[in-house]
């Protein structure tokens, strides 16, 4: 059953989509682990391959707690498998901004995202109930 619209003096009033342009990310939508060079730190590992050093958002406190928990211990189970699919892609691609782009399609900006978000969401019943943020910073493409 599909909620009811909101109502102003009785009448119906449509829920509508809300997309933000910020120029950083709003800090309660970081977590403590959420890197504060990404930007700098992927530049360096697509362009040149140095495996980035983040700075972390938390205290070293705070960050070394997240660490010591068992979901975020580093494994090295699959590292033999995942060095022959980095082979691969390097083969292929060259680098990972050539994979990147072959991947993920060519990149849009926001407001041509946030036409197509704005289809999507509409088409499953989800207008108006969120809010979408776009930052440069994000840690996504």
């Amino acid at each position: 059953m599909k909620p009811k619209a909101a109502t102003k003096n009785g009448n119906r009033v449509p829920k509508v989509n809300v997309f933000r342009n910020v120029e950083q990310t709003p800090s309660r939508y970081t977590g403590t682990m959420a890197p504060i060079n990404m930007a700098e730190q992927k530049e360096r590992f697509l362009r040149f391959g140095i495996t980035p050093t983040f700075v972390m958002k938390g205290s070293e406190e705070k960050v070394a707690k997240c660490i010591n928990k068992t979901k975020g211990e580093i494994r090295k189970n699959y590292l033999g498998e995942a060095k022959h699919i980095l082979e691969i892609i390097i083969k292929k691609y060259g680098d990972g901004g050539e994979f990147i782009d072959a991947t993920y399609g060519e990149k849009i900006n926001y407001v041509e995202a946030s036409k197509h978000l704005a289809v999507y969401l509409k088409e499953n019943n989800l207008e108006g109930e969120m809010t979408i943020y776009w930052a440069p910073d994000l840690s996504c493409r």
